[in-house]
C-alpha cells in the first residue's frame, strides 16, 4: 500500500476526543475531521472511523448543518464533507440526512441590490458572472463560490446513488450551471470570479481540481472542460503540493484518467515533506492512493 505511511501519520495525529484538527495539536474541527473520517473508511479502519463519526454527529446543529469549529456555531460549507464521511453507515446515515436537507434549501446570496444600482448607473459591471446563478457559499448569507458548490453536489449526488429526486436535481443543475459560468478565460477556476473591472482572473489549482471532480461526478461533456484540464496541467508543472496533487489525483479518477505520474510525485513530496502534518493533505492523499472507491469519487475508481 502506497497510503501506509501517510495513513499511520493520519492516524497518529488523531486528537483523543475522536477528531482531528487541522494540524497536530490543533483542536478538532469539521473539515479535517471529516476528510480524515473518509480516509480512514476507505482504508478499513473501523475504530477510527467509527471515533470520527461519533465526534461529526456530536457536532451537528439543529437544523442539520455543521459548523467550521465548535467555537464557531454558525453553519457551513463543512456540513457537505460532514454528510460525505457519513452517508452509509448505520450509526451516521440518519445524521447525513439532516445535512442532505439542509443543503437543499441553503443558497448563496445573489448580487447585492446595492452594487446592482452602482452597476447600472455606472455602466460597468465588477464581474462577468451571472448573478443568477445561485451555488452554495462558504458561509450563509453570503455569496456562492466554486468549491463549496463543488462539495455540495458530490454529496447530493452520493446521497441518491440511483438519481437524485426532482428537488436535489433542480439544485444540482443550478450548482453545474454557476460553476461553467464561472470557468475562467483559458479555462480552469479560481474561487469564483473569472473576470473583476476587466481584468481577466487567473485559475488556481486546488479550485480547478475541485470544480472538475464534481463535473466529472457530473458526467459532462469532456468537450465542454478540455481548457480546464489543460489548465490544471500547466498548473501542476509549477505547483505540486499534497493537497493539490491529492485533490487533482481524485479529479483524474472520477473521469477515468491515468494519475499515476502525479501519485509518484504525491509520495515522493509526503517522503520530502510528511505534508507538515496538515490533515486535509494527509486524509486527501491517502484517498487519493487508495485502492478502494472513497467517498469523493462518484463513478470513478
Amino acid at each position: 500500500m502506497r497510503n501506509a505511511a501517510i495513513l499511520e501519520r493520519l492516524v497518529a495525529i488523531r486528537n483523543p476526543d475522536g477528531g482531528w484538527g487541522t494540524t497536530a495539536d490543533r483542536p478538532s474541527s469539521t473539515e479535517p475531521t471529516a476528510l480524515a473520517v473518509m480516509a480512514m473508511a476507505a482504508a478499513a479502519r473501523a475504530a477510527e472511523s467509527t471515533a470520527g463519526r461519533s465526534w461529526l454527529i456530536e457536532q451537528q446543529r439543529a437544523d442539520g448543518a455543521w459548523p467550521v469549529t465548535p467555537s464557531v456555531p454558525e453553519p457551513s460549507w463543512c456540513t457537505s464533507l460532514a454528510v460525505l464521511a457519513l452517508l452509509d453507515h448505520d450509526d451516521g446515515d440518519a445524521a447525513a440526512r439532516r445535512g442532505i436537507d439542509w443543503l437543499l434549501v441553503e443558497k448563496g446570496i445573489g448580487v447585492p441590490l446595492r452594487e446592482r444600482i452602482r452597476e447600472f448607473f455606472h455602466g460597468t459591471k465588477t464581474t462577468a458572472l451571472d448573478p443568477t446563478l445561485r451555488g452554495w457559499p462558504w458561509a450563509t448569507g453570503t455569496f456562492s463560490w466554486v468549491e463549496p458548490t463543488s462539495y455540495a453536489i458530490l454529496a447530493l449526488l452520493r446521497a441518491w446513488p440511483a438519481g437524485p429526486p426532482r428537488p436535489a436535481t433542480d439544485r444540482i443543475e443550478e450548482g453545474r450551471r454557476m460553476i461553467l459560468d464561472r470557468t475562467c478565460p483559458g479555462g480552469g477556476w479560481n474561487f469564483g470570479n473569472k473576470r473583476v473591472l476587466g481584468v481577466d482572473m487567473e485559475p488556481y489549482p486546488d479550485s480547478t481540481a475541485a470544480a472538475l471532480l464534481a463535473l466529472g461526478a457530473l458526467r459532462v461533456d469532456p468537450a465542454d472542460v478540455r481548457e480546464s484540464f489543460d489548465a490544471l496541467e500547466r498548473m501542476l508543472a509549477e505547483t505540486r503540493s499534497g493537497l493539490t496533487l491529492s485533490l487533482s489525483i481524485l479529479c483524474y479518477r472520477e473521469w477515468r484518467r491515468d494519475p499515476a505520474a502525479m501519485a509518484d510525485l504525491l509520495v515522493a513530496d509526503f517522503d520530502r515533506t510528511g505534508f507538515l502534518d496538515e490533515t486535509r493533505s494527509l486524509a486527501l492523499a491517502s484517498m487519493a492512493l487508495a485502492d478502494a472507491t472513497v467517498p469523493f469519487l462518484v463513478n470513478g475508481k
